[in-house]
């Protein structure tokens, strides 16, 4: 189940009738006409749809319907406007609302996600390649320093920060929850207790102010051959951003770095390395330390009767941080 792959989505994302989809489209475009459209699979609470309309210079866009974050595709447009002359994003052209349900007409980027290609049969170099890309690309949203850490509006209006205090305080909530306690063995339970405590110092301080995407995995990139070679063509999802530490989004990437060639991470390394990023020698428990974090708070929202394999995934990885 390597990035996801066979994680469940969520059955209503598959109930928007084909009359409110035309609807969002003639409220965004009323003088274009929609030819054709088609589900795009990959997302897990989003909808995602891409049109093809009647407009030469932009023949296919990319519906996106949110069922979560009601603010996702105010972030998005945010982010384009402060990142999108540093790496490829789409262009937010419309945000409304249709029927009760928000939605945003975007740019459709060229490409098949980096999932896909790093789970298809392409040589070391060409993975080491990609990789050092992708690690090129990070650094340049992390160099975008903002005044202050913590989360922000669609205002860019911050909220409020997490120190080090505050990941344990949430570690150690996910903890005390009846369904973490139920998917694991007291074996596993003391290990997790035991690694948190041992690294606890390893979360971020609260003072990092890099801009942090918040959801960089290999699902949310898009790359494609050109000339020969294959480059990032698209960071997408940009739902999450907020002030932190670029390991938020390094330990992302590498959650699954276990079950993948040791080039993989190292190349990825390499090409922050490369852009002038400090990866201290302790990174491999800083990024575990927040992969365990994240994956204990997933968990916790997690149906396991309607989302089985997603359960499965998250327990087998929480198993190999705390058991390596």
């Amino acid at each position: 189940m390597t990035f996801k792959k066979n994680w469940e989505r969520s059955t209503e994302l598959f109930e928007v009738p084909a009359a409110i989809i035309e609807g969002m489209v003639r409220q965004a475009m009323p003088h274009n006409k929609l030819l054709s459209y088609e589900l795009i699979p990959e997302g897990c609470s989003n909808l995602n749809v891409r049109l093809h309309i009647d407009e030469p210079a932009a023949p296919s866009l990319i519906l996106r319907i949110y069922f979560v974050n009601q603010d996702g595709p105010f972030m998005e447009r945010l982010s384009y406007r402060l990142l999108n002359n540093r790496v490829p994003m789409p262009c937010i052209h419309y945000i409304g609302k249709y029927e009760g349900y928000q939605f945003s007409i975007a740019q459709c980027m060229p490409g098949i996600s980096l999932r896909d290609f790093l789970l298809s049969d392409h040589a070391p170099h060409e993975i080491e390649k990609m990789m050092f890309a992708v690690g090129v690309v990070l650094s340049r949203i992390a160099n975008f320093q903002f005044p202050c850490s913590g989360t922000f509006n669609r205002e860019l209006a911050f909220i409020g920060g997490c120190s080090q205090e505050g990941y344990l305080h949430f570690m150690n909530l996910f903890l005390k929850k009846k369904i973490i306690l139920s998917h694991f063995s007291s074996e596993i339970l003391l290990k997790i207790e035991q690694f948190t405590e041992k690294n606890k110092n390893l979360f971020p301080t609260g003072e990092e102010t890099s801009f942090v995407h918040g959801d960089f995995d290999a699902n949310n990139l898009l790359v494609d051959q050109i000339e020969g070679e294959w480059k990032v063509t698209g960071v997408l999802d940009w739902e999450m951003p907020f002030s932190g530490s670029i390991f938020c989004d390094i330990s992302n990437m590498l959650r699954y770095r276990r079950q993948m060639p040791s080039n993989f991470e190292n190349s990825f390394l390499t090409g922050l390395l490369s852009q002038g990023v400090k990866i201290p020698n302790d990174w491999a428990n800083r990024v575990d330390l927040l992969n365990l974090m994240a994956l204990l708070s997933c968990l916790a929202k997690t149906n396991p009767e309607k989302s089985p394999n997603q359960c499965a995934d998250i327990c087998k990885l929480v198993e190999e941080i705390v058991e390596s």
